[in-house]
């Protein structure tokens, strides 16, 4: 028993996460950049950068917040004691439920 309890107070303090919607997990966005022929001449090219993910600064992954934007986490404590697990579809926090 001692285990199982651990495991589920574990999942009370891990939040869900998902892949970053923004970079599609890839952790980089690529971007244009214009980039002049010369100081003199008005005319270049564009150029493509890669750059750092705004949205997950680069880790790929981003915890799932709830409308209230309190973190999802993978499993709550309900008012009567119990512990409650959430599926991998939860989209409200506990304080929501």
């Amino acid at each position: 028993m001692g285990k199982m309890k651990d495991m589920l107070m574990d999942m009370c303090e891990m939040a869900l996460i998902d892949m970053c919607f923004e970079c599609d997990g890839d952790g980089v966005i690529e971007g244009e950049v214009a980039r002049p022929q010369s100081f003199s001449r008005d005319i270049g090219e564009l150029d493509v950068e890669e750059y750092s993910c705004p949205t997950c600064h680069g880790e790929q992954i981003i915890k799932r917040r709830c409308d209230c934007d309190n973190l999802i986490f993978k499993a709550y404590v309900n008012e009567s004691g119990r512990v409650v697990i959430n599926g991998a579809d939860a989209s409200k926090c506990e304080d929501c439920v």
